[in-house]
């Protein structure tokens, strides 16, 4: 079990992916999307369930994995392609996100698939985002902004929408 990066250095990784908060470049998010750095967790979690994946490389900063679905609860799981941060968000049959079922025991508990995402996900060495650490404030320029804004976590590590999914 690789040691799980700790929140705070969410900084540091950024800055390495993004080159700087208030001029970030883009361009790490392709190469990422090709090299695939996370194939051993997906190919883990296509062992237990269905895997979808859904990432739009013009907004996601992250994998967007669909896991399980059909007669199974379903969930987004998203891993940061900016460094080893992920969530995981249960999601009914029409893509409806449960933001009280993120990246929490509920998780766990809630089905089996669940819970064993986040075991492989914790077993690679991710932190696992709740939605409150999802929206701490940050301040990140997203093109085209002209100036840095005060926006969630979120948007750093997973999409570059202004606006939490749920």
């Amino acid at each position: 079990m690789a040691d799980a990066v700790e929140l705070e250095a969410w900084g540091e990784w950024a800055s390495r992916a993004y080159g700087s908060l208030s001029d970030p470049n883009f361009s790490f998010v392709a190469e990422r999307y090709n090299q695939n750095p996370y194939a051993e967790q997906i190919r883990e979690m296509m062992g237990i369930a269905n895997v979808a994946d859904s990432t739009g490389l013009d907004d996601d900063v992250c994998f967007r994995l669909e896991v399980g679905g059909g007669r199974w609860p379903a969930w987004r799981v998203l891993l940061s392609m900016v460094g080893p941060f992920a969530m995981v968000i249960k999601i009914d049959r029409v893509g409806r996100l449960f933001p009280n079922v993120i990246s929490t025991p509920v998780v766990m508990s809630s089905h089996p698939v669940g819970g064993e995402i986040l075991r492989i996900l914790k077993t690679a060495g991710f932190h696992i985002l709740s939605a409150e650490e999802s929206k701490i404030n940050v301040a990140f320029k997203v093109p085209p902004d002209e100036e840095l804004e005060d926006g969630p976590l979120y948007r750093v590590l997973f999409s570059d929408a202004s606006e939490l999914p749920w």
